[in-house]
């Protein structure tokens, strides 16, 4: 992918500027960590405030999408809060975590680090409305986003096999990924070629 495909496609990111600063998001959650690591889960959930969760939603934006602002840290602490509070957060911030985070992942590494998450923490009939809704928009990021999502998941039902051929179909996509979602399509089609 060319450098001017590749800034088109995350200039379509819709991930919302957070309220929060990235500093001020850093500093709850690491609070929040050292405040609940010794706690048993049933008492850290009981922890878990819409302060907090916003603020889980702001760090994540913040590290992971086009809006990203440190380069240079990895904030483990913060990060390891994050995770604490998404195994545990309201169903409307899980949502929103999918789609302001997930489909608007700069890499796909990214995407393979949340899958897990997404899997864990939403309904299929969730994951799959959402993917479905974002991907007839045409947003080719959260195409990427959608397919690598749903591959990591190693889900094969329609939604993946709708965004795959769409991917195939669109002359401007990535050639690996256009090369997995024919791979994709060609396995559910029970051939090898």
């Amino acid at each position: 992918m060319e450098n001017d495909e590749l800034v088109s496609m995350l200039s379509q990111h819709t991930a919302p500027t957070p309220p929060m600063s990235f500093q001020a998001a850093v500093s709850v959650l690491e609070t929040f960590n050292e405040q609940v690591s010794a706690l048993l889960p049933f008492e850290q959930r009981r922890r878990i405030t819409p302060e907090i969760e916003s603020a889980t939603l702001a760090f994540l934006t913040y590290q992971f999408t086009p809006l990203r602002i440190d380069f240079e840290n990895a904030f483990p602490k913060a990060f390891e809060a994050a995770g604490r509070v998404m195994q545990q957060a309201s169903e409307a911030t899980r949502h929103r975590f999918l789609s302001e985070v997930v489909l608007n992942c700069v890499h796909p590494d990214d995407v393979k680090r949340f899958s897990k998450m997404v899997r864990h923490t939403l309904r299929p009939d969730q994951v799959n409305a959402t993917l479905r809704q974002h991907a007839a928009v045409g947003n080719d990021l959260h195409l990427y986003n959608s397919f690598w999502l749903l591959h990591y998941m190693n889900v094969t039902d329609e939604v993946i096999l709708a965004i795959a051929a769409q991917l195939v179909r669109n002359p401007s996509a990535n050639p690996h990924v256009r090369e997995a979602a024919t791979a994709t399509l060609r396995l559910a089609a029970g051939t090898n070629l």
